[in-house]
Parts: C-alpha cells; structure tokens; sequence
C-alpha cells in the first residue's frame, strides 16, 4: 500500500482511534500514490467517527494539534465537543480561575425529614417488625 492511503493514529479525549486520507495535495495518477511525475502525493484531509457521538469528522493534517497532557495528534469532534485541551487554551483558562471568585456553600440544601422532625407522629418500630416484609414473601 501506498504511504499516502495509511491510517494516521489520532486521539480524541482519552479515547485513541485512526483516521483516513479522503484528499490529497496533487492529482493521484497511477493508482500507487503517485502524480503525473511520478512523486509521491502527500495526504491532506483525513475522516474519521467520534467515538463518543459516532458522527463523522473531517480535518485538515493543519487542525492537528499537542494537548496539555502531551498527547499529539488530538482532534476536537465539533458535533459533541470530545477533546483533550490544546496546551495554549488549558494555560489561559489556569491563569483566569487563578483571578475567579469561588463561591461555596457554607450548608447543604437538603433536609432529611425525618432527622429533622418535620413528621408529627413517632415511628412505631415494634408495628415495622410485625410487617417485615421479607417473612410475608415466604412461601407458608
């Protein structure tokens, strides 16, 4: 097989997959991978499915970029947004959270009803043991 029809190794999120040329820098002539010369073509549009959403991605050997976590080749699928961080956007966003007000909560929302007492009748613990449910499922 020719260089320019292999698969190039390709990542998106932390999932790694392979992609296929689909467009080529010259006019393939001979069936070999070769223009009217006799060079070599080289491959520059690629396809491949997100493996998250299953649509079909197309880019540009120039869309390929290095993440943060050192990874090449990653892509972004633009229909679901699966991607690892470019290097460049991962430092921006770091500076701004340095300069973001952080709001916490100083309780929780939820109230458990029953700890809490919002019941007026006590629980008849005795009556509960009568009911059990796992010994009425017994066959007699």
């Amino acid at each position: 097989m020719s260089q320019c029809y292999q698969l190039i190794d390709i990542q998106i999120k932390n999932d790694k997959t392979q992609a296929r040329p689909i467009a080529w820098d010259r006019t393939i002539v001979d069936g070999e991978g070769n223009d009217e010369a006799g060079k070599p073509v080289v491959s520059i549009k690629f396809a491949t499915t997100c493996p998250f959403c299953a649509n079909l991605i197309e880019f540009n050997r120039d869309d390929l970029y290095t993440a943060t976590n050192k990874s090449i080749n990653n892509i972004k699928c633009e229909t679901c947004g699966a991607a690892n961080q470019k290097a460049e956007i991962a430092a921006k966003e770091e500076e701004e959270k340095k300069t973001e007000n952080v709001v916490v909560a100083h309780y929780t929302t939820f109230r458990d009803p029953i700890a809490a007492g919002l019941f007026g009748e006590e629980i008849d613990f005795e009556r509960l043991e009568k009911m059990d449910l796992a010994k009425s499922s017994q066959a007699v």
